[in-house]
């Protein structure tokens, strides 16, 4: 959504509607930023992306990878996470959680608009599976890669090992 604010970066970055494990990607990048993506990644989209950033990256470039709370399974009942007024009308977001197992909870989203009376007139959900990852679990699954991370703004910043 932020690229629409940019009109330079929105002319030299691609989106492409597939799933991570089936994207073609370019052999070169100059950087790779995955906010809120990781938990999506099965295990082998998981090591496609380690082995890109350490193979298609030049030395030092960054991948910032946005982990997304919760960092352990964890029960959240439903919880507001924004709204909006859009003209007469309301949109809400909601957001719920429940284990899977250790590592993995069923996330559903929920949006809603309603009327200016507060009546509902659209309601849409969707539940995936998500992985929870800390910071620990992340630093020791790239480590293979030759891959190290450093805490930054609410991100991690992804680089391959100097030396």
């Amino acid at each position: 959504a932020r690229l629409h604010d940019d009109a330079d970066l929105l002319g030299r970055t691609s989106v492409v509607p597939t799933r991570f494990g089936d994207a073609q990607l370019p052999d070169r990048a100059a950087a790779v930023i995955a906010i809120g993506v990781l938990g999506h990644l099965d295990a082998a989209e998981r090591v496609k992306l380690w082995h890109y950033v350490a193979t298609s990256l030049r030395p030092g470039a960054p991948a910032e990878i946005g982990l997304v709370a919760p960092r352990r399974p964890t029960t959240i009942p439903g919880v507001r996470v924004g709204e909006q007024r859009v003209g007469q009308h309301l949109v809400e977001g909601w957001s719920s959680t429940v284990p899977l197992d250790e590592r993995s909870i069923a996330w559903t989203q929920r949006f809603r608009i309603a009327d200016a009376n507060g009546l509902t007139l659209r309601e849409a959900s969707a539940t995936v599976a998500w992985r929870c990852d800390g910071i620990d679990d992340l630093r020791a699954e790239i480590a293979p890669h030759g891959l190290a991370l450093t805490e930054h703004d609410g991100c991690v910043v992804v680089r391959r090992r100097e030396g």
